[in-house]
């Protein structure tokens, strides 16, 4: 059995086991109403029956933000956010033809939205790997 039928195969099986239902939400042109100001962002949601998700992480980071700045006088605002890190694998079979994930897209699974940070397909053949981040506490 050749290296790519394997992948294939384990693939298959992380799906049947491990699969959980997720949207991958495009996100298509945004719109501007000159007179109002408004607005109007444009996406489109393709279902995937079985997206593999695996464990996540999460890690606490410090952002800040020098806002102010004057003669001898620093004003840092910051804090503190829980980061969830985690990988999804999409078998490219499970999405339409000539859809391409990039990293505007976002990615909806088990009730949570996650931002897109990575789109990696060249890692499994046949499939796209997305590192996932969310924000959790702020």
């Amino acid at each position: 059995m050749n290296t790519l039928r394997q992948i294939k195969n384990i693939v298959y099986r992380l799906k049947r086991s491990h699969g959980v239902k997720a949207t991958l939400r495009k996100r298509g042109a945004d719109s501007y109403d000159v007179q109002t100001g408004a607005i109007t962002r444009a996406s489109s949601d393709i279902v995937i029956k079985r997206a593999i998700i695996l464990p996540s992480q999460m890690t606490r980071q410090f952002f800040y933000d020098l806002s102010y700045v004057a003669a001898n006088k620093n004003f840092a605002e910051g804090g503190f956010a829980d980061i969830n890190s985690s990988v999804a694998i999409i078998d490219i079979r499970d999405l339409p033809k000539g859809t391409a994930i990039d990293n505007n897209d976002s990615f909806l699974a088990n009730g949570n939205q996650y931002e897109i940070d990575k789109t990696d397909s060249d890692v499994i053949p046949h499939s796209y790997m997305l590192k996932l981040k969310r924000v959790e506490g702020q």
